[in-house]
């Protein structure tokens, strides 16, 4: 299918001719008139290997050349008997040929006009109409054999069986076959688009093919389209194997699938004409929708609204229009050259193939290509950024972990992989885990995981990995660029935040500025996820971090900043249990060893400077509020600020980026307690 028209004039056929001339492909054109035919071509058919029939020719030539390769119908022809004489031009050498109808469903509808039918008598107009409808439902089948259909229609036998193995309902019913859709050769799950003709049909029947597609495409202004689709999508009627080519929900595919709706009896068509100003009968069709598209829609509606289970049933499998073909291939293009990337980028990262299963290279995803890639992405951004240290750090602390993986293994007498996969090697490292509760729920379950946990806790210390995330260990460390003895990292001596213990609902309530937002389909947020985790399950925030549905592993610090954020939405969550879990963890309970009273009262300070309400705004710049911290209110050095400004990360010493860092962190912790209504002291 395709758009219609033809070559409508000679001099059209003949500038298409010296287009194509230049090719190898040598090209004839049939048209109306043989004079005109003749002259330019009767010279070159020798070697003519591909006909071009154009659309309404009621005079066409056929001539014997047995070298036509391929015949391509611009339009459809008036009759069975016209197609059938016109494609036996090709392949009449005995060796294979191709043969192609480029047609619109509705361009057949026009040969029931007078143009074409006022000289013809009853008899004859009836036999036509007959052949024409015959020829239609032809071009609409998706299922039947094309060679098995003509022989049908000419009553008689096949001699190969019902499959002929090489047209293209064939063809893709073999692809269909072997591949993953095997039940259905070849189909395609177009339920949604379907569903919502059917419907359009039904609200609005007798309606032209147009019209039906505009009504069924406009669903947001009929309720019952939009509830109807959204509850398919809830009953996953609607859905796709992972990984698969997109079902657009597009005019285009609308009016495409339409011929095949009406073929499978889900559609009707019906006549209709109106007087031309000059007397002229026009033919035009309108569509309505069968008891058996009624009987699928209801259906559909019953077990969208749970009262039915019967899923299958309410599927609509038809044939893929040439736009979904397009489509699927244009992204199965995509698909492999994202293969061929993510291949190159392990190889060129010195990452061996064969530490990832093919399975996942072929899918594009899998638990431990995502691990792989995010740790090399991880070390190329931190390497091109100038953080050259860091992913020194995080190599040396990955190369921890394997020995550790290499001695367990040789005293167990255990094969390495065996006693730790590769993968999550890498994960371990990058999320740094040091808590032995928390290895063991990311799989790690054998004997020496203690001594696991302690050799990451020591090497991450070591090496200064601990600022990398929220509240680890920074705050043990005095000192630093305006630090005092006893406080925290750059902060004034003072006493650690009191926490209430156990889970406790924010004393303010939610946020006023908080705003729910679901992800794809409706989807729960990483942070709500991460605080069932943690509030609801019992989880360790490591743990939480290491094992993520994507496969791919987050800092330990953005599991904090997750469950900090239900705060803002008014969720209770046990302050005490998430300051003390590893990393951190080094106060009293019931302490927050992250934050003092005093450098709460600093952030408030800088605040005020800033003339900033930062419960009250729900962006900030925390840049400014960290600088004036560090810089005005512990220091009182205006020129310092000034140059801290312009800094650029490269030119920023390590010690310099980590007490950054941390009081990064100690403003998160400042704004989510701050919002949510507590205080120093409260």
């Amino acid at each position: 299918g395709g758009g219609g028209g033809g070559c409508t004039s000679f001099s059209v056929c003949f500038d298409a001719f010296e287009r194509h001339r230049a090719s190898t492909l040598c090209v004839a054109f049939f048209f109306v008139s043989w004079e005109a035919f003749s002259l330019p071509f009767l010279s070159i058919f020798a070697s003519v290997s591909f006909v071009l029939f154009p659309p309404a020719s009621s005079n066409r030539v056929l001539v014997c050349v047995p070298k036509v390769r391929r015949v391509v119908h611009f339009g459809p022809p008036q009759t069975v008997e016209q197609y059938f004489q016109e494609v036996g031009r090709a392949g009449r050498d005995g060796l294979e040929a191709e043969c192609t109808l480029i047609a619109n469903d509705t361009e057949f509808n026009k040969y029931n006009d007078d143009f074409y039918t006022a000289r013809l008598t009853p008899e004859v107009k009836a036999s036509r109409a007959a052949s024409l409808n015959a020829l239609r439902a032809f071009a609409a089948d998706s299922r039947t054999c094309r060679r098995l259909a003509l022989l049908r229609h000419f009553s008689q036998a096949s001699s190969f069986g019902q499959r002929c193995g090489t047209c293209d309902n064939c063809r893709r019913c073999s692809q269909g076959a072997q591949g993953s859709g095997g039940e259905h050769g070849g189909l395609r799950d177009l339920t949604s688009q379907a569903l919502c003709l059917l419907e359009a049909a039904r609200l609005k029947g007798g309606l032209a093919a147009g019209k039906l597609v505009d009504a069924a495409h406009s669903f947001g202004q009929e309720a019952s389209l939009v509830e109807l689709r959204e509850a398919a999508k809830a009953q996953k009627l609607l859905g796709a194997n992972p990984g698969s080519a997109p079902r657009p929900f597009t005019k285009e595919l609308l009016k495409e699938i339409i011929p095949g709706l009406v073929g499978e009896g889900f559609l009707s068509r019906t006549q209709k004409s109106f007087q031309t100003a000059e007397g002229r009968g026009v033919n035009y069709e309108v569509l309505g929708l069968t008891p058996k598209g009624g009987v699928l829609l209801r259906r559909a509606k019953e077990q969208a609204g749970g009262g039915s289970q019967g899923g299958s049933a309410c599927k609509v499998w038809l044939a893929p229009p040439p736009g979904l073909l397009a489509l699927e291939a244009a992204h199965e293009a995509k698909a492999a050259a994202k293969r061929a990337a993510d291949r190159r980028e392990l190889e060129q990262a010195g990452v061996p193939l064969e530490h990832v299963p093919e399975s996942e290279l072929e899918q594009g995803s899998g638990p431990c290509l995502a691990a792989f890639q995010h740790w090399v992405r991880t070390l190329k951004h931190l390497r091109e950024s100038g953080r050259n240290a860091r992913a020194d750090a995080l190599e040396g602390l990955r190369d921890e972990v394997l020995a550790w993986r290499s001695e367990t293994a040789a005293a167990l007498g255990m094969a390495p992989g065996a006693v730790l996969a590769e993968h999550l090697a890498l994960k371990i490292a990058y999320a740094q885990t040091s808590d032995p509760e928390s290895l063991r729920a990311a799989g790690v379950r054998i004997r020496g995981v203690d001594v696991l946990a302690q050799r990451v806790a020591d090497f991450a210390q070591a090496n200064g990995l601990s600022g990398g995330a929220l509240s680890q260990g920074q705050s043990s460390q005095g000192g630093g660029a305006c630090g005092g003895a006893g406080g925290s990292q750059g902060g004034p001596p003072g006493t650690p935040f009191q926490l209430p213990v156990g889970s406790t609902p924010p004393p303010g309530g939610a946020w006023p500025l908080a705003v729910y937002k679901a992800g794809k389909g409706g989807a729960k947020p990483p942070w709500e996820v991460s605080w069932e985790r943690f509030q609801l399950r019992g989880e360790r925030p490591e743990a939480i971090a290491l094992s993520q549905a994507s496969g791919r592993p987050v800092a330990t610090r953005t599991v904090l900043g997750h469950v900090l954020r239900a705060l803002l939405f008014g969720r209770e969550v046990d302050l005490a249990r998430l300051a003390g879990c590893p990393p951190g963890g080094l106060g009293l309970p019931g302490q927050l060893s992250q934050l003092t009273n005093e450098e709460w009262l600093a952030l408030d300070q800088a605040e005020a400077l800033l003339r900033l309400d930062v419960v009250a705004n729900d962006k900030f710049p925390r840049k400014d509020l960290v600088l004036q911290v560090l810089y005005v209110v512990l220091a009182d050095d205006a020129e310092a600020l000034e140059k801290a400004k312009e800094a650029k990360p490269e030119t920023k010493s390590e010690e310099q980026k980590q007490l950054e860092a941390a009081w990064y962190e100690k403003v998160d912790w400042w704004f989510h307690l701050k919002a949510a209504g507590f205080r120093p002291g409260a």
